[in-house]
């Protein structure tokens, strides 16, 4: 248990952090990333890492947050939210009536996920206490492009 927290059943707790400086990070993926310090380095793609970061300069972002410090700091509100990664995907679906006669007939649908099959990366983890993940991408959110076909006869 940490001192001050009031309950820490879950695996983890959540505190904010406390800013240093304005919030300069932006929300953006920025690619071939990597650190020369221990900030951010398990992304490091020369050590088999992604490259991709949420911040261009991890180390700046990092250095204008600490913890929070009781009975020094008066508000452990932290800055507010910070903003993930935008999403957005492109699915359809297409489907066509093939009439025999008035009672016979067939129907072929086609749906789409993700149909551009267009790379989502995934929100990072923003833990200071863990500086060599900090903004590091690891993952995707989307998956990728899947295609469902189907045929209905009916009569």
């Amino acid at each position: 248990m940490r001192v001050g927290e009031s309950n820490c059943s879950g695996d983890s707790s959540y505190e904010n952090a406390v800013a240093l400086s304005p919030y300069v990070g932006g929300n953006s993926l920025h690619s071939n990333i990597s650190s020369s310090t221990s900030v951010a380095s398990s992304g490091n793609p020369a050590k088999g890492g992604s490259g991709l970061n949420l911040f261009a300069d991890p180390n700046a972002v990092l250095a204008g947050f600490r913890r929070l410090v009781l009975g020094i700091d008066t508000s452990g509100g932290g800055t507010g939210a910070l903003r993930g990664l935008p999403t957005w995907n492109l699915d359809m679906a297409v489907s066509k009536d093939f009439k025999y006669n008035e009672s016979i007939g067939i129907t072929f649908n086609a749906q789409f996920s993700n149909l551009l099959n267009h790379f989502q990366a995934s929100n990072p983890s923003l833990n200071i206490d863990s500086p060599t993940t900090f903004g590091v991408i690891s993952s995707q959110a989307n998956t990728p492009r899947q295609i469902e076909f189907g045929l209905r006869i009916h009569f």
